[in-house]
């Protein structure tokens, strides 16, 4: 069954607990890894218990959460995504000279992140799973990575692409590089994809991904 439900916490309570902070009820990632958090019941979330484990500035994003904010805490945006797993059994070999991203590379990899806006990422987001990248005469110009982690589903982000270098498939390609290194771990690839951005979903639909599921992303702080 391709259950997709809750997933942050399902991450945070189990093939990523090492790197939670844990309070009652609900997690998050420790700071500078992610701004994710998970709670045991996203449909009624324990927002008194996340304050305790958050500092007062901490922008937090959740995801499944979509009913009614608690006072003290507000929602800076909403947005609806889909949830889409690989359905295939293989995937079509990478055609780029791909480079891991380690600790030296983070300082592009930001740079990257602030250009193009794939979504949230932190200077420590890349102990979270493995990341690979396409330079350009040294310039890093598309990357793409590891987030979330509840065996075996293991989530692909921060897929992004340099104006200027769009159209050459690297994009593309660094994403076959980590579904196949997934599917070698016996691990179910999985992304999300805004519902807004049509052409991304269309591009990952043609590769072999599968819309299984629709959610709500939200991005909140403490007020």
């Amino acid at each position: 069954m391709l259950d997709l439900n809750n997933i942050v916490w399902r991450s945070l309570t189990g093939s990523q607990k090492n790197i939670a902070l844990v309070g009652k009820d609900v997690r998050r990632f420790k700071r500078g890894i992610s701004e994710l958090v998970g709670f045991l019941n996203s449909q009624s979330p324990r927002l008194d218990e996340l304050g305790k484990i958050s500092r007062s500035a901490d922008v937090s994003y959740s995801v499944d959460w979509d009913g009614p904010v608690a006072s003290g805490w507000r929602v800076l945006e909403e947005t609806r995504a889909d949830q889409m797993v690989w359905r295939l059994d293989t995937v079509d070999a990478p055609q780029i000279d791909a480079v891991a991203l380690h600790e030296n590379h983070v300082g592009q990899m930001l740079d990257l992140i602030e250009l193009t806006q794939p979504g949230p990422f932190q200077f420590s987001t890349i102990e979270m799973g493995d990341y690979f990248g396409v330079f350009d005469q040294g310039e890093l110009v598309a990357m793409a990575g590891e987030r979330l982690f509840a065996y075996p589903f293991r989530e692909i982000s921060g897929v992004c692409t340099r104006p200027g270098h769009e159209g050459r498939g690297f994009a593309r390609n660094l994403v076959q590089l980590l579904i196949a290194r997934q599917l070698q771990r016996n691990e179910m690839p999985f992304l999300h994809v805004v519902k807004a951005n049509i052409n991304a979903k269309r591009i990952y639909e043609k590769m072999g991904f599968e819309s299984v599921r629709e959610t709500t992303i939200r991005q909140f702080v403490r007020v």
